[in-house]
């Protein structure tokens, strides 16, 4: 994919930006957006998804719709891994202050455009119409890295956002058609952000504030299918939200004298900052959603059909 955003940064006094952008940190919630994929390890990735919540071939069901594990026979165990590549870049707008440079920050996604991906799913037949499950995947997040420096590296330089579940999962056969399935998601998250600090003083380097965090979310997912011939099927699954509540000190490196002083003046040099993010990860991969200004932070997308 070779998305190629573009943007424009009119900061004429630059010396100001870092001021108003930490002390933002200790106030108003902010917006972001990441990004749902389907690519974990699964036959997904050659078939695009199509049928993701009725096919239940095999054991990658337990993550896709758990009722699926009714279709399968004694114990199934998929392994699945898979390299990802990225060309995202960075385009300077032409009212971008000069005073910022003409960095364009480089290819931002993964390690040079590169990153892994995979899952683990596993079922297991307790009886022809009991079965349980487990899988172990991430289908969501964010990771970017920007040059030093960059243009826009007062606003963001490094994001990872990512978060892994752990799925234990059950189905039941109620007839010979029908069958439910549900999933507990136990959701471990971690965040890290470096973003450069404009020092305020001529000839001096920038400083860098670091934010980094881990925490546990929860969820559960919840799955139908009816199938009307072996041939034919429907599926229906809802994966309910999960919250990630990040706490964590923002911790300075590198600020010069000036900024350190008016930092501390502020109480922002030890300040905890909480970022709050919701994960929505209803499975339609061709309908990424992205939070819109003044709403809060969300990652994932919605399913219009099935």
């Amino acid at each position: 994919m070779k998305p190629r955003p573009k943007s424009i940064f009119s900061m004429h006094r630059v010396t100001v930006v870092a001021t108003l952008a930490l002390s933002a940190l200790a106030s108003d919630p902010a917006a972001a957006g990441g990004a749902f994929v389907y690519e974990v390890g699964t036959e997904d990735v050659g078939l695009a998804a199509a049928g993701y919540a009725a096919r239940a071939q095999d054991a990658t069901t337990v993550f896709t719709n758990p009722a699926g594990m009714t279709r399968l026979e004694g114990n199934q165990l998929e392994l699945g891994t898979q390299v990802l590549y990225s060309d995202l870049n960075f385009s300077i707008g032409p009212g971008t202050s000069p005073a910022l440079g003409t960095n364009n920050g480089g290819t931002a996604a993964g390690s040079g455009g590169w990153f892994p991906g995979g899952g683990f799913f596993f079922s297991h037949s307790v009886s022809p119409d009991l079965k349980i499950g487990f899988a172990a995947a991430s289908n969501f997040g964010a990771s970017l890295k920007y040059d030093d420096n960059w243009v826009g590296r007062y606003y963001g330089q490094q994001i990872t956002l990512a978060g892994a579940s752990l799925l234990p999962s059950i189905a039941y056969r109620a007839t010979d058609k029908f069958s439910v399935g549900a999933s507990v998601n136990a959701m471990y998250g971690y965040l890290k952000s470096v973003t450069a600090v404009n020092n305020l003083q001529p000839g001096l380097a920038d400083g860098k504030v670091h934010l980094s965090d881990t925490e546990w979310g929860w969820g559960g997912n919840v799955g139908l299918l009816y199938e009307f011939t072996p041939d034919t099927r429907v599926g229906l699954t809802y994966s309910s939200q999960v919250n990630l509540n990040f706490s964590t000190p923002a911790q300075f490196t590198n600020l010069g004298p000036v900024m350190s002083a008016l930092l501390g003046a502020r109480g922002l040099l030890n300040a905890n900052v909480n970022v709050g993010i919701k994960v929505t990860t209803a499975p339609s991969p061709t309908l990424p959603r992205f939070a819109r200004e003044g709403e809060p932070a969300t990652v994932g997308c919605q399913r219009e059909s099935l």
